[in-house]
């Protein structure tokens, strides 16, 4: 770290109660008698540094709180990192220059006073700790040269990298399928009849134009059939009616000229009988003429609308006609759509239903 040291103030850590002390530029040394405080000013640099120990044990006495502040002298500016513990919680102030900032402390000191201050557990020795990886375990020392020269960082960095290494073999693995794939569409690219292009686009031209007609013939032939079916729905009541009444027609004129050629015949039957009885029968008789000429006049309107009957039947069969005819050709352009087996410009096999569909959509 650039820079040292310059004092350190503690309050309420242990014995001490207001302690300030002045540090120069190089080492230091703290020289006292016995049970005087010396290991307590390094126990509380220790805990304002790293947070160690913890507990409120070492806040003096009595006392509500307790700080330890420390100022780092870089060039001409003045660094300090100070520490204020409370029964329950402590938190940092971090002074750089006229610029303060506080932050809470939890279970490790922030990032902003491990970089200020560059010390941890390991660069600090106790008083009564054993001397440093003397009497500790293989594994232990393997720990601390491994925390010391920075290893477990090296060894995530190499499992990242590893990592990375691995994902690229992957992609590189999947680059490589593509790539052969590719190389499989190339051949069958170099292979493909490319001078053939201009009459499969001329067929697909052709085909299109069908297309379109055929489109235009089925709705044509939709809107002749919606044609159709109202004509026979209006057509329908009014012949009924006029079947109905011709049959009334037919029957009353029928009876009519019943009645008229027994009025005749009894008219004839007293012929002559005029003179005798003096009777006139006259006026009888010109009525009776005058009906049988109302019957022909009706009979011939019959026979009229009975051939007009016959005709409208005739009609309504060759309407029923083409409507079959037209429904048996959409049955048979669907079945040719369902059917269809190879592209009809190319003469390529269709090999699945969404093949078949685009052919379809695409006007083919």
């Amino acid at each position: 770290m650039e820079g040292y040291l310059e004092s350190a103030k503690f309050e309420n850590f242990q014995s001490h109660v207001d302690t300030y002390l002045e540090f120069c530029d190089g080492v230091n040394f703290i020289i006292g008698v016995g049970n005087n405080g010396k290991s307590a000013l390094i126990r509380g640099l220790d805990w304002c540094w790293t947070l160690r120990p913890r507990g409120n044990e070492f806040i003096h006495d009595d006392a509500e709180t307790c700080a330890v502040t420390t100022t780092f002298r870089r060039g001409d500016r003045k660094l300090s990192v100070a520490l204020h513990r409370e029964k329950k919680k402590a938190h940092y102030v971090i002074s750089k220059g006229r610029r303060s900032s506080n932050i809470n402390a939890s279970i490790n000191p922030p990032r902003e006073v491990t970089d200020l201050v560059n010390v941890q557990g390991i660069n600090v020795q106790g008083q009564f700790s054993p001397y440093f990886l003397i009497f500790d375990s293989p594994g232990s020392v393997a720990r601390y040269i491994r925390e010391i020269a920075g290893l477990n960082e090296i060894d995530q960095l190499v499992k990242l990298v590893k990592s990375k290494i691995t994902q690229k073999d992957l992609r590189l693995l999947s680059v490589r399928d593509d790539m052969d794939r590719t190389d499989l569409v190339i051949k069958d690219l170099q292979e493909f009849p490319f001078d053939t292009v201009d009459t499969l686009i001329v067929k697909l031209e052709d085909n299109q134009e069908k297309q379109k007609s055929l489109e235009s013939r089925n709705e044509r032939l939709q809107d002749l059939l919606e044609e159709i079916d109202s004509i026979q729905r209006s057509l329908v009541p009014g012949i009924n009616r006029k079947v109905k009444l011709a049959k009334q027609i037919g029957e009353e004129g029928s009876t009519l000229e019943q009645s008229c050629i027994k009025l005749l015949g009894l008219i004839s039957s007293i012929v002559g009988c005029d003179k005798i009885m003096k009777v006139d029968y006259g006026p009888v008789r010109n009525l009776s003429r005058d009906l049988l000429d109302t019957y022909a006049k009706v009979s011939t309107e019959y026979f009229d609308l009975d051939e007009l009957l016959e005709e409208l039947e005739n009609v309504d069969e060759e309407l029923t006609k083409a409507v079959r005819g037209i429904e048996k050709t959409k049955q048979t352009i669907g079945s040719l759509k369902e059917n269809l087996t190879e592209c009809p410009t190319c003469g390529t096999e269709i090999t699945s239903e969404e093949q078949r569909k685009r052919i379809l959509e695409a006007g083919v």
